[in-house]
């Protein structure tokens, strides 16, 4: 999908722009990419024992993990505001002890008696998007435990299970979007906004990679 291109953002005007569709096409300045068909240092200038990708950089790389972070909770907070606005009672990553593990989806969202476990991610350039968002809602749905522990805490007979998955393109999984817009877990405005904020998001990530000088060596 590609109507964040012509919706109107003001985040998003000038030289960004032009960036975010480098980034989208792949075609922001890597040592793979700068390299290619010539020799040279092809490996990630962070020290990692990878070769320096754009899906590396965004992605993997140490260097852009507090920044991948901060993209990952850009998103989780702008769904957040809305659903608070539509007075819904909402919490942020609670944590239930299963037998697998602790469970600590992005948000749990009070609506109408239901509980709306919402979980957000942003996946690489080669993942099946609409696999990964099955993976993820399985993740929570099929613990049988923290389905009966989150109906017990919030005192709810239903719990619906989402994901919000697009890959770092701002590609969203179809299968992801159609429940979040059928049941009105986000409005039809985010359908551009959110891709949007994912390339801001990726383009902060890239641009602390190039200034930063942080590395380590490789073994």
């Amino acid at each position: 999908m590609h109507s964040w291109v012509a919706a109107h953002n003001p985040s998003l005007i000038g030289r960004d722009f032009a960036n975010a569709i480098k980034l989208r096409i792949n075609a922001l300045p890597t040592n793979s990419r700068l390299r290619r068909g010539r020799a040279g240092d092809r490996y990630c200038r962070a020290g990692c024992r990878c070769k320096e990708t754009l899906n590396h950089v965004l992605q993997n790389c140490p260097r852009t993990h507090g920044k991948r972070i901060a993209r990952h909770d850009h998103i989780v907070n702008n769904i957040k505001a809305h659903l608070e606005q539509k007075g819904c009672q909402v919490f942020n990553e609670p944590i239930f002890d299963t037998p697998v593990g602790k469970r600590k989806p992005d948000i749990i969202a009070i609506r109408q008696g239901s509980a709306l476990v919402i979980d957000a991610q942003i996946v690489g350039d080669s993942v099946d998007l609409n696999r990964a968002h099955r993976r993820k809602v399985n993740y929570y749905a099929d613990n049988v435990t923290l389905v009966d522990g989150i109906k017990a805490l919030y005192g709810v007979d239903v719990v619906r299970f989402y994901s919000t998955t697009l890959n770092w393109r701002g590609v969203w999984s179809q299968e992801s979007l159609k429940p979040l817009l059928d049941e009105r877990v986000i409005p039809r405005s985010m359908i551009p906004s959110l891709p949007t904020k994912v390339l801001i998001g990726g383009l902060a990530c890239f641009n602390f990679f190039c200034k930063s000088t942080s590395s380590r060596a490789r073994v």
